[in-house]
């Protein structure tokens, strides 16, 4: 009943004093061309669902430069028109974003407002853009390459934006490597001519890649440019539907405990391998089997990926030593074998305790030859203290 009554209560106090306004700024966005030293006026048109004053603000690096005439602006008929002068100063090459708009003036609460009046308020923005180019031909370039199955054809992408002047040509070429520094390949790049002041263009290519090897390749564009000339790397791999025995190894390789025989896998074709499984077979050097079994449930690999799958062993009754470990993987219609010899140790406080054995024997053989040397000598001496006659 409490919660209920402060519910109803804090309705009451609530929502007679929320107050929100609808607002709207048109043009939504400006794109300012850049001239400095200059002043360029922006209009901006506010509607609104009702007539009041709205304060406005000037957001970003070069807020300081916008002259605001009017701190605030007058709704009327719901319709209020706002103007800034764009004061620009000089800049270095980038670009500048602002924010300039309307927000609503919160009510001074000494009217009447009840303290504990929840106030909504209402804003609205448009984005101010300013590109500065660089002096002279200038692009900004990104480079990459699609994944893919051997035969395939790999699609390469340079994509450069113009951040400088007018560039009449572009075009250029791909370097292709595989495990060397010297290019396996090289495939021209399209052209692409006219490209305005911060326009995008994107040159391409693509490779034939019959006959490749499965593997990560290299790739570097060189994309010229009216004179000039700019390069970017990037890596693409190519796969085939086979998978990778990588290592079998024992972790916990100790007797009388559940050991864990790892296999690792990786996945050299281009998609998501799924459904695998193997079958694992270990003896003894008296090619006794000591554990036949299945991989434990079913074994996915991400594209190009490397997973250890891990097969419990339990090593109870084993003795010390060298085994051999068969692993055959299955995957789809294929299969691949491997065997390793893996081994046994002793548990480290085992060892430990070996060791204190083999110390105090050490130290009691030693002792015994320390007293035989003595009784030797001392047996020498007693002969030359004889009677001489």
């Amino acid at each position: 009943m409490k919660r209920l009554l402060a519910i109803l209560l804090l309705i009451i106090f609530i929502i007679p004093s929320a107050q929100a306004l609808s607002l709207s700024i048109s043009p939504g966005s400006s794109t300012i061309p850049y001239a400095p030293e200059t002043t360029i006026k922006i209009t901006f048109y506010i509607g609104s669902d009702e007539d009041q004053e709205l304060r406005v603000k000037v957001e970003g690096p070069l807020a300081e430069y916008f002259e605001v005439p009017q701190e605030t602006i007058n709704i009327i008929d719901r319709k209020g028109r706002l103007t800034v002068y764009f004061n620009i100063p000089k800049l270095e090459a980038g670009q500048y974003n602002h924010l300039v708009g309307v927000e609503q003036i919160v009510p001074d609460r000494s009217y009447g407002q009840k303290p504990s009046a929840v106030i909504l308020t209402a804003a609205v923005f448009a984005p101010v853009k300013m590109l500065v180019p660089c002096n002279g031909k200038c692009i900004k370039l990104t480079f990459n390459a699609d994944n893919g199955e051997i035969g395939d054809l790999i699609f390469f992408r340079a994509n450069l934006e113009n951040t400088g002047e007018l560039i009449d040509l572009a075009d250029g070429y791909v370097d292709i490597f595989f495990n060397s520094s010297d290019p396996i390949a090289t495939i021209p790049l399209t052209e692409v001519y006219n490209i305005r002041t911060y326009q995008k263009a994107t040159l391409r290519a693509e490779l034939d890649t019959a006959n490749y090897a499965p593997g990560t390749y290299g790739a570097t564009a060189h994309v010229n440019y009216d004179g000039h000339n700019k390069t970017a790397t990037t890596s693409f791999r190519l796969g085939t539907f086979e998978l990778e025995l990588l290592n079998i190894f024992v972790k916990n390789n100790y007797p009388d405990t559940i050991a864990t025989l790892a296999i690792t896998l990786r996945n050299i074709w281009n998609e998501e391998m799924s459904n695998i499984y193997g079958d694992i077979i270990i003896k003894d050097v008296n090619n006794k089997i000591v554990l036949d079994t299945t991989t434990p449930g079913i074994i996915k690999l991400n594209p190009f990926a490397i997973k250890t799958v891990n097969v419990p062993w339990n090593t109870y009754n084993l003795s010390v030593g060298n085994y051999t470990a068969d692993v055959t993987i299955y995957y789809g219609n294929k299969s691949i074998h491997s065997s390793k010899q893996v081994e046994l140790i002793a548990p480290p406080i085992q060892r430990f305790i070996m060791s204190w054995e083999i110390l105090i024997l050490l130290i009691i053989s030693a002792l015994i030859i320390f007293l035989l040397l003595a009784y030797k000598k001392k047996k020498k001496k007693r002969r030359g203290y004889g009677y001489h006659y």
